[in-house]
């Protein structure tokens, strides 16, 4: 439609279409399908298709959790499909072993979960994982919206550590997609999936941004300078002109500081920037950060992160301590809350 028109008549075209399309969908009731910001290409894909049969490529093995009865086979929207069943916990889960051989202790920990689900009704799903930080790990949890649609929901893990490291029923896993966590409890309907795919190669965003600092818990002194360093990198091969605009709030969300950042990285290119904060009254702050890249179609793609930081008069060699001021900790059943809870 808008192919044959000059750039900024082409920009214009496009952000009527897209608003169009926008107020289309809010007075339908129907959600746009999300799939992953993109696949930078270096890594295989890990799949797995659901229905009558099961196509595997590259994955090990999968399996069905305590009884297995490999739920209901369906067809929707001319797609065959596979519906967990929760009643007497028959299908609660999908469990997944990718193959070793393309993906195994990720180095950058980073992989992306993609899942093809129909959104009928009003259940939930989620992803339990073998993480660095426990073999049992949950992720985010999808609810449904009773679209009548198909939709893919992508799990970005930055804390995968894949080793088979998940042991449940039938043996050791990566991961497993299901219908109870720990953390989401049981759906109220049962799910209904297609497909699943696997692979290091997913991003959410074309360029990453992180901002940290060399300081415990982000506390500066009065004094210090406040620097917070930006790691970038480029998940794409083109050069992403990048702009990094930043807002610092107090604790009453009143914007006390504004700036901006602009820094072009190379194609798949790791890179630091350093960003200084001159707010220096004591206080409790968040640092907002807006993150606007090229995306698809060389349209721009933002989005935001946050990062919360603090000023204060910190405790100097030789003061008097404030004899008032103590610490107290509360752990749940088999945790040591002294090393768990390390004061510096």
């Amino acid at each position: 439609m808008c192919k044959k028109m000059s750039y900024i008549q082409k920009r214009k075209c496009q952000k009527i279409v897209s608003t169009v399309m926008t107020l289309f969908c809010s007075l339908s009731f129907i959600a746009p399908v999300a799939y992953a910001s993109g696949h930078n290409g270096e890594y295989p894909i890990a799949e797995l298709t659901l229905g009558n049969s099961f196509g595997m490529k590259n994955i090990q093995r999968i399996g069905w959790g305590d009884i297995g009865d490999y739920g209901t086979r369906l067809v929707r929207d001319g797609r065959e499909c596979l519906k967990l069943n929760k009643e007497g916990s028959k299908t609660l889960f999908v469990y997944v072993d990718v193959n070793n051989k393309m993906l195994y202790e990720p180095k950058d920990a980073r992989v992306g979960v993609e899942v093809d689900y129909f959104d009928e009704g009003h259940g939930k799903f989620t992803i339990t994982y073998d993480g660095l930080t426990g073999n049992f790990t949950d992720g985010e949890i999808v609810q449904l919206e009773d679209t009548g649609e198909w939709k893919t929901h992508t799990f970005y893990l930055y804390d995968a550590e894949f080793a088979n490291g998940f042991w449940a029923t039938g043996g050791a896993w990566d991961f497993r997609i299901g219908e109870w966590s720990e953390v989401m409890g049981m759906t109220n309907e049962d799910v209904i999936l297609g497909g699943i795919r696997v692979s290091q190669g997913y991003y959410e965003h074309e360029v990453n941004v992180i901002a940290s600092t060399e300081h415990t818990g982000n506390i500066f002194d009065t004094a210090d300078e406040k620097v917070f360093n930006l790691n970038m990198e480029n998940n794409t091969a083109a050069q992403q002109e990048t702009l990094v605009e930043y807002t610092v709030t107090d604790i009453y969300g009143n914007a006390v500081e504004t700036g901006e950042l602009k820094k072009s990285v190379k194609g798949k290119e790791k890179t630091d920037e350093k960003l200084t904060i001159k707010t220096s009254k004591n206080g409790v702050y968040v640092l907002n950060l807006k993150v606007t890249t090229t995306g698809p179609n060389e349209l721009p793609v933002t989005y935001e992160e946050q990062q919360d930081f603090s000023v204060m008069n910190k405790f100097k060699e030789g003061e008097k301590l404030n004899e008032t001021l103590g610490t107290a900790g509360h752990t749940s059943w088999g945790h040591d809350v002294y090393k768990s809870m390390e004061l510096i």
